[in-house]
């Protein structure tokens, strides 16, 4: 499990967390594998954006 925390720098008061839990693809035989580490990295990216997002949007709306 990898817990991801972001804190906004317009107000350090405004922060959020997420945990993601992180599993491997099964194996599909063959020359496959070696692509774990691409989606582990989408998966951090997409939740970075949600959270800046979260955190972002009260601002926005001003």
């Amino acid at each position: 499990m990898v817990t991801v925390s972001a804190v906004s720098v317009a107000d350090p008061g405004q922060s959020s967390t997420a945990q993601v839990t992180v599993t491997a693809a099964p194996n599909s035989g063959g020359g496959g594998g070696g692509g774990g580490a691409l989606d582990v990295l989408s998966l951090l990216a997409l939740t970075l954006g949600g959270l800046t997002r979260a955190i972002s949007r009260p601002y926005n709306s001003r």
